[in-house]
């Protein structure tokens, strides 16, 4: 029974299981392990390059916890981490700046845009919140001064005129 288990734990194409397979070219193929991080690293490089900073972001970490002595992986998390706050940045200034006008497309559009690089963003939130009350608040008093106002739905009471009376 020991032996049959011990066969069971060795890698398909060793008779050990210490050492990877061989392709049949005599080079040895990378295991599964390797080709996970080797596909994490082409997801971040990718991410990276086409500007998703958040994906970046969190393929460099799983890249730094799984391997913990890759320099380049960190300093990666290091340069993406930076790059994001330094957008945030700019798009919370934006933000704020385009609510103080009363711009509120422009400002949520830029609020979004913080929660698209940090997610737990409080602030972002908080504003997008407010954004929405605002919102309401200027629908509430649109509808009331139309209630009061005459519309083709409602136009005003006309009172007969002096010649239908006299008929």
């Amino acid at each position: 029974m020991a032996v049959a288990l011990a066969a069971c734990s060795a890698l398909p194409g060793t008779h050990d299981g210490t050492s990877p397979p061989d392709d049949g070219a005599g080079t040895v193929s990378a295991g599964p392990a390797d080709r996970y991080l080797q596909q994490q690293r082409a997801r971040a490089e990718q991410a990276q390059a086409q500007g998703r900073w958040a994906d970046a972001a969190l393929a460099w970490e799983v890249l730094s916890l799984l391997r913990p002595a890759d320099g380049q992986a960190r300093q990666q998390l290091g340069a993406v981490r930076q790059h994001i706050e330094q957008l945030r940045a700019r798009h919370a200034a934006a933000a704020r700046a385009a609510q103080q006008r009363g711009q509120l497309d422009t400002a949520q559009r830029a609020w979004l845009q913080v929660l698209a690089l940090e997610p737990r963003d409080e602030a972002a939130a908080a504003a997008l919140r407010q954004i929405e009350q605002e919102r309401s608040g200027r629908a509430q008093l649109g509808r009331f001064s139309r209630a009061t106002s005459p519309t083709a739905d409602h136009p005003p009471r006309r009172t007969p005129s002096p010649k239908l009376i006299s008929r």
